[in-house]
């Protein structure tokens, strides 16, 4: 997923005159958050602002930004300074995947780091230190997108279980560079992978299900997805290097929602489910757009410019790692 270059973070306020327009203002360096690339952002259950960079991970509490890096004399440091993406786990956890640094998880309780790192001699452990999603399941255990295999992570005993690509087993992993991971409502685990389209792992099996969007659109392109999510409707969206597909779960029937043209490609590099059922795409180089999925429409979100007043609908958020 392409890393987004930004000098400061953007969070918005309801405007006074309108409760469905927000008013932007910033978070940077005179906040103390000097990270200029960032690549995911959280919003904790307390109401923390946590944002991961290429340059360490930020904790904002309304008024200075706390930065957290590696640290070789402090066996509680978080691991990696060049980070991907955030997520909050169902006890208060903070996961942290990190470039080259495995997975870290923080706890508010003790404010320490715990790292799970790729340790060849024991198939317990993680399958690659690098990292890129994580999603937790209804059990409690989180399942971990890495570069090199799709892993379980079990909280009870801390052991991964990794699941990884073989082309003589059609019930194996697509592919083994995992890029987004979803969780669906039926349980069922979504692995979006670059290379082999998406495979889906219900709770109850033992097997993973392939769909092969190449080869249902002609689109080589459409096997490198980078984002998945379920949407309220019930149907699996992907991101892919050549636009958004639909996915029909039970019957498998996909449907283009915004292609790439001739003359340019349309990556999508993550996706989020807004208000009445938008979907808000981040992509490579064309911004941020909006998709209307009762209009099957595509378009440019508000270009309105983020700037100390600067409005735009509320918008949920977007991951750009």
């Amino acid at each position: 997923m392409a890393a987004a270059w930004c000098l400061a973070i953007h969070f918005a306020l309801p405007a006074a005159a309108h409760a469905t327009d927000m008013v932007f203002r910033e978070i940077g360096a005179q906040n103390g958050l000097e990270g200029r690339a960032i690549t995911d952002v959280l919003v904790d259950a307390e109401g923390f602002i946590w944002a991961a960079s290429r340059e360490g991970l930020y904790r904002y509490d309304g008024y200075r930004a706390e930065v957290f890096l590696p640290d070789a004399a402090d066996p509680y440091a978080i691991s990696d300074s060049d980070l991907r993406a955030l997520y909050q786990g169902g006890d208060g956890s903070i996961w942290v995947s990190a470039n080259t640094g495995g997975l870290n998880r923080f706890d508010p309780a003790t404010g320490r780091f715990e790292v799970f790192r790729h340790d060849p001699g024991d198939p317990g452990s993680l399958s690659y230190d690098s990292v890129y999603s994580v999603v937790e399941d209804r059990a409690g255990d989180l399942w971990v997108g890495t570069q090199f295999g799709l892993n379980r992570l079990d909280r009870a005993t801390g052991r991964f279980t990794r699941f990884r690509h073989d082309g003589e087993d059609r019930g194996s992993l697509a592919h083994d560079y995992v890029f987004d991971v979803a969780l669906a409502r039926d349980g069922s685990v979504w692995a979006a992978t670059v290379g082999g389209g998406l495979s889906r792992r219900h709770p109850e099996a033992a097997r993973f299900e392939k769909f092969d969007l190449a080869a249902v659109t002609g689109n080589a392109g459409h096997n490198d997805v980078f984002a998945v999510i379920e949407s309220d409707a019930g149907y699996v969206w992907a991101g892919t290097r050549a636009g958004l597909l639909r996915v029909h779960p039970a019957t498998g029937e996909v449907r283009e929602a915004g292609a790439s043209g001739p003359d340019e490609e349309l990556v999508i590099t993550t996706l989020a489910q807004g208000p009445e059922g938008r979907l808000w795409l981040g992509t490579l180089a064309h911004g941020v757009l909006v998709f209307d999925p009762g209009s099957w429409n595509l378009a440019p979100a508000n270009p309105a410019p983020l700037g100390s007043e600067g409005q735009l609908p509320a918008l949920p958020q977007l991951r750009l790692a």
